[in-house]
């Protein structure tokens, strides 16, 4: 059985650890930063299968969408699921023109429904490989 690796950044102590949690309980990997820099560091070393980003990082001038555009830079086929409290127009677009798999709002998408999610995309792409 392959063990996927997942990014997590999320900058509520109480939600990373909850997402890391229920993640890792469903057998992932799993790496998690609560800022940006901490997410630069561990990127140069931890190569993850999906990368699950928080948009607004509190107290901070970069966002998981800046993050998201600095990985396409090196990485244009890691999917990238970013998570949002805000349902902006102009934000969802900045994370579409950025390279986003799944733009998702927090309020809808709490772990027990993420979690899932990632679930079903890895199995999804699993069976597109095969047909392939």
């Amino acid at each position: 059985m392959t063990i996927y690796k997942i990014f997590l950044l999320e900058d509520e102590k109480d939600l990373g650890r909850l997402y890391k949690k229920k993640l890792e309980k469903e057998g992932f990997e799993v790496q998690w930063a609560q800022n940006f820099s901490e997410a630069e560091k561990i990127l140069t070393s931890f190569i993850p299968d999906l990368a699950l980003l928080d948009h607004g990082l509190r107290g901070e001038s970069k966002t998981g969408t800046d993050l998201l555009r600095q990985i396409r830079i090196t990485n244009t086929e890691m999917p990238v699921f970013l998570l949002s409290n805000y349902d902006q127009p102009e934000l969802r677009h900045a994370a579409e023109v950025g390279g986003v798999t799944k733009y998702l709002l927090k309020i809808d998408a709490g772990p027990r429904i993420i979690v899932p999610l990632i679930q079903k995309f890895f199995q999804e792409q699993n069976a597109l490989e095969e047909k392939s």
